[in-house]
C-alpha cells in the first residue's frame, strides 16, 4: 500500500444494482469504504468513536433511513415518497423491463 499525503482524491460511492451484490445499499458501500480505511490508516483516530459521522457508516444500514430532504424538498416522508407514485413508477419500470427484454 503506497500512501501520498500530499495529493488529494476525490472519492465517491455508489451502487450498480442488485446483480453485483444483492444489497442495493449505500449504507452498505460506505461501511465497507470505512472498513479498508480503518484497516490501512493504523490511527486511533480512525475508530468510529471519535466520528459521528463514521458511527452513523459503522451502525446504521438503509432500512432505517425514514426522511430524505434535498435541496430543501422533502422527497422520502415516514418511509413514503413525496415526488413519485410508486405504483406509476412501478409500472415505468416494468414497461422499461418490457421494451429492453
Amino acid at each position: 500500500m503506497y500512501f501520498f499525503p500530499d495529493i488529494t482524491v476525490a472519492v465517491a460511492l455508489g451502487t450498480d444494482g442488485a446483480g453485483s451484490n444483492n444489497d442495493v445499499s449505500l449504507f452498505a458501500e460506505m461501511h465497507t469504504a470505512a472498513l479498508l480505511a480503518k484497516g490501512v490508516a493504523g490511527e486511533l483516530e480512525a475508530q468510529p468513536m471519535y466520528h459521528p459521522m463514521s458511527q452513523l457508516v459503522y451502525t446504521q444500514s438503509s432500512h432505517r433511513v425514514s426522511d430524505v430532504w434535498i435541496a430543501g424538498k422533502l422527497l422520502l416522508n415516514n418511509r413514503a415518497l413525496t415526488q413519485m407514485s410508486l405504483p406509476a413508477l412501478i409500472d415505468k419500470a416494468n414497461d422499461w423491463r418490457q421494451r429492453m427484454g
